[in-house]
């Protein structure tokens, strides 16, 4: 179902960014060797000049921001210093340092987060398995947020001859950012009428791609959440989805969508004949009984993955804006600053 990355280059780059964070605030230092163990990636850093533990520790938050990680901790090491990242890092998980720390990620392939053993999670939306995907919870389990965070990724790791997109939002509260991208086809739909409106273009938009052989660029429709159309009883409309889905394989369609309720029948239909990821929110591993926000189960297939979402800040949004709008693909992306 994915690709993971913890290798010597995803390393490489988490150290480059320790140092260079080190460097704007005056405390130079360099990263020499380290140790990776199941809850912690340990660097080792050789001070240069003046830089001591104690000031080090003062910077841990600046250097915490930087790397998009929350929790680190400073110690001495021998005759030097030790920075050590929590290799689970929930909520605190930046989209955008995550994908310049993974800096390859090919076109069409969503970054979702980290799993729970610390390797990062790309769904690869070009397969037959992982064409479709479907979030459920209730409200507060960060539903939105990993849509949210699949339809930056792939807007940054695919240009715009490459992929087009479409959103459903009742009220507009949730997918708003994606009318300032270019890959935006038309106006977020954020009223009943214009959704259905939507649903049905998009049916007979995959009848004319299938009728000239077309299926490319992908479109991919993100719809937050289906409790409007299961409230409308519109058969026609139930009818038009249920053709996008089944047949969004053939026609280069994909629908990203999310619900406090179960699945909606259309998605049951492919979920049955494969093509769908379905994700939803896990409970604490310490028995407890709350569900911790924003970490989902993964499911394709038979293959299954605990993941924990990175997530967007708001200064990250307009930084993600402005990278998809220059045309920037992830691997030009620096500490979340256009280069």
């Amino acid at each position: 179902m994915e690709k993971t990355y913890l290798n010597r280059s995803y390393l490489d780059r988490q150290a480059n960014q320790i140092e260079r964070a080190l460097r704007t605030m005056s405390l130079p230092a360099r990263v020499q060797g380290g140790q990776v163990t199941d809850r912690w990636i340990r660097y080792h850093l050789e001070p240069a000049g003046e830089t001591q533990t104690d000031r080090v520790l003062q910077a841990a938050e600046a250097v915490a921001d930087a790397i998009g990680a929350r929790g680190i901790r400073v110690a001495e090491h021998g005759d030097g210093i030790a920075i050590e990242v929590p290799r689970v890092q929930g909520q605190a998980l930046r989209l955008l340092p995550l994908m310049h720390a993974l800096h390859d990620v090919s076109a069409l392939n969503a970054v979702v987060g980290m799993q729970i053993s610390g390797k990062p999670l790309i769904l690869d939306m070009n397969k037959p398995s992982t064409w479709h995907l479907f979030a459920m919870g209730k409200s507060g389990c960060g539903k939105s947020e990993l849509m949210r965070t699949i339809l930056a990724s792939l807007c940054l790791t695919s240009r715009r001859s490459q992929l087009s997109a479409l959103g459903i939002d009742i009220g507009g509260q949730e997918l708003g950012l994606i009318e300032a991208l270019p890959h935006m086809l038309t106006d977020l739909a954020t009223d009943r009428d214009f959704a259905k409106e939507l649903i049905l273009w998009l049916a007979q938009e995959v009848q004319r791609r299938l009728q000239i052989g077309v299926s490319k660029p992908h479109l991919f429709l993100f719809v937050d959440d289906f409790a409007w159309l299961n409230a409308e009883r519109s058969q026609h409309v139930l009818t038009a989805l249920n053709e996008i889905i089944l047949k969004g394989f053939e026609s280069g369609v994909h629908v990203i969508g999310a619900a406090r309720e179960p699945l909606p029948l259309p998605m049951r239909s492919v979920q049955k004949r494969g093509g769908l990821i379905t994700a939803v929110p896990i409970r604490n591993t310490n028995g407890g009984s709350e569900e911790k926000v924003g970490r989902f189960q993964l499911k394709a297939g038979a293959s299954m993955r605990v993941v924990d979402a990175a997530f967007l800040s708001v200064r990250d949004m307009d930084t993600m804006v402005q990278l998809a709008n220059s045309g920037w693909r992830s691997m030009r992306i620096s500490d979340g600053n256009p280069s």
